[in-house]
């Protein structure tokens, strides 16, 4: 079960992602016996053609209302045209890569090349795609546990050798914002708002601020790890089960 704009809808697959058409139609992607398919999900019985593709695994990612996903030797992106009453799905780039060492995650990629991390972001100028890729020397000889792109951010959680949890946080020029050495916070609960700051929960229940270079610690009695973190423009919000709240930033 998934809830849009307030509605709830019953999904076909864990696997799946949500994209919008122009009027803000949710659809429903998720790769299935080597085809991506794509279903609205107010018309539960309406499929849009389907494309057919060599999914590997069948995890999708999904950045700026495209669909990415590895297929054979591949990250292949799939965006949905509006031609008058029809829609159709259509590969728009591909991205060579090594598939066996290659890892989805939300909104990037991450490839093992001879024992370093490479991180493969997709991002588009205008509707034109591009590919940023971040060597990630920092993670060198860490298990990646869970990883969530936002914006220009890239946030990583990952064990070193010894089992110790580490927390990175990465900008698009390869700059390392931050980094935490001991957190037993696997989960990434990161939000950044339409001014560049970026937010992120702690295990107790502090906020670390993000602003260019800067890095500020917050505290609230109001605000607790169980919330999670999302946006609207230019303020913070934060979901308390179905209950929505903002929060303004400066």
């Amino acid at each position: 079960m998934v809830c849009v704009d307030r509605e709830e809808y019953s999904l076909l697959s864990l696997l799946g992602e949500i994209i919008f058409l122009s009027d803000k139609t949710p659809i429903f992607v998720w790769a299935v016996n080597n085809k991506l398919i794509f279903q609205p999900l107010r018309k539960i019985n309406e499929i849009i053609s389907p494309v057919d593709i060599e999914a590997f695994g069948g995890k999708l990612a999904v950045v700026d209302n495209s669909v990415y996903i590895i297929c054979g030797q591949s990250i292949v992106e799939v965006r949905l045209v509006e031609m008058g009453n029809q829609v159709v799905p259509v590969i728009v780039s591909r991205r060579d890569i090594l598939p066996l060492a290659t890892t989805i995650f939300e909104g990037f990629f991450l490839s093992d090349v001879f024992g370093v991390p490479y991180a493969t972001v997709p991002y588009h100028i205008g509707d034109k795609s591009n590919y940023r890729i971040l060597r990630l020397l920092e993670l060198k000889d860490h298990k990646i546990v869970s990883g969530k792109r936002v914006y220009n951010y890239v946030v990583i959680v990952a064990s070193d050798q010894k089992g110790n949890l580490k927390r990175f946080i990465f900008r698009f020029d390869n700059y390392e914002l931050f980094r935490e050495d001991d957190t037993s916070y696997t989960d990434i609960n990161f939000t950044v708002l339409n001014s560049g700051i970026g937010l992120i929960m702690n295990d107790d229940d502090s906020i670390y601020i993000f602003k260019g270079n800067k890095v500020n610690l917050l505290s609230d009695k109001k605000i607790d790890s169980d919330m999670t973190f999302t946006s609207r423009g230019s303020q913070m919000a934060f979901y308390e089960g179905k209950r929505l709240t903002s929060i303004s930033t400066k």
